[in-house]
């Protein structure tokens, strides 16, 4: 099957071994460079890692505000096919994560904006998301060099967000991706369960909204409990009660006083700790 990204989920989790298996690779490793140009097709994937291994050679990558900053390939291979990218039929997608070893997160098709070709060190480029600034030009959304700030109603970034926010979009469908149930209980029905960011929506970057990793599938009740700080969960897990919660309350709504998540996601652990450290307990004395 060749590659084709209309069967991918924009802000779904992957892995590198499930995408070989959809585009028919014989294996992963097809698929183990930062920059993979699949033989036959017009397509440039890019497999960016901000945080990579520390045996690996280190590169200054990071997306802000809708933008990829990154630096191409030490040996300048593919920095040609990259500039030439936005004057012929190629399209560049990506593939993002924060950290090695975790899943990717596919924010859709990207565009070259700027770059900067070296040859004593690796070229800079900064490419803008079609998910957040629309497409090139043949959208009613601003190209990032006709506008100046974006507005919430022009970002399609936040458009999806928003919608999300209302049980539905491309948030809520990574997290029946990644958890497949309630992350606690494991409860299926998807009309019952709610998509409940961790980092609240509005605190978090267009990056942490969408993030999968950033989120819990949970029932009406734990979601309340959770949304309101009643109970948090620590980076093993393990549900933390409230002060102002008692445990005869737990038993009347449902819920097992030694409840945990059913697994913790690398990646997780930071999104778990700004629960616990601002959203725990903040409207509990007054609700």
């Amino acid at each position: 099957m060749p590659v084709d990204f209309n069967l991918l989920q924009l802000g779904g989790i992957y892995e590198r071994p499930y995408l070989a298996k959809l585009w028919g690779y014989a294996g992963y490793q097809a698929l183990s460079r930062g920059v993979v140009t699949p033989a036959g097709s017009n397509y440039i994937i890019l497999f960016v890692t901000e945080e990579k291994q520390s045996s690996l050679t280190q590169y200054d990558d990071y997306l802000s505000d809708g933008k990829l900053h990154w630096e191409g390939e030490q040996k300048h291979g593919s920095d040609s096919r990259i500039v030439n990218a936005g004057f012929g039929p190629s399209e560049m997608h990506l593939f993002h994560r924060k950290r090695h070893h975790s899943p990717f997160t596919y924010f859709g098709r990207i565009y070259l904006e700027q770059h900067h070709i070296r040859t004593n060190a690796p070229s800079q480029f900064i490419f803008y998301l079609e998910s957040h600034y629309g497409k090139s030009g043949d959208l009613e959304v601003p190209r990032p060099d006709e506008a100046g700030d974006i507005s919430p109603a022009q970002s399609t970034v936040r458009v999806a967000v928003a919608t999300s926010r209302r049980g539905q979009g491309v948030f809520r469908d990574g997290l029946f991706r990644l958890w497949q149930g309630c992350a606690v209980t494991g409860y299926e029905r998807p009309s019952i369960l709610i998509a409940s960011h961790i980092k609240p929506w509005k605190n978090a970057n267009d990056n942490e909204r969408l993030n999968s990793l950033n989120g819990l599938l949970l029932q009406p009740n734990l979601d309340k409990l959770f949304d309101k700080g009643f109970v948090t969960f620590a980076n093993d897990g393990s549900m933390i009660k409230s002060r102002y919660l008692q445990y005869t309350e737990l038993e009347k709504l449902g819920v097992n006083r030694d409840a945990k998540l059913r697994r913790i996601f690398e990646g997780m652990e930071q999104f778990l700790e700004y629960h616990r450290d601002v959203e725990f307990e903040k409207m509990c004395g007054d609700a």
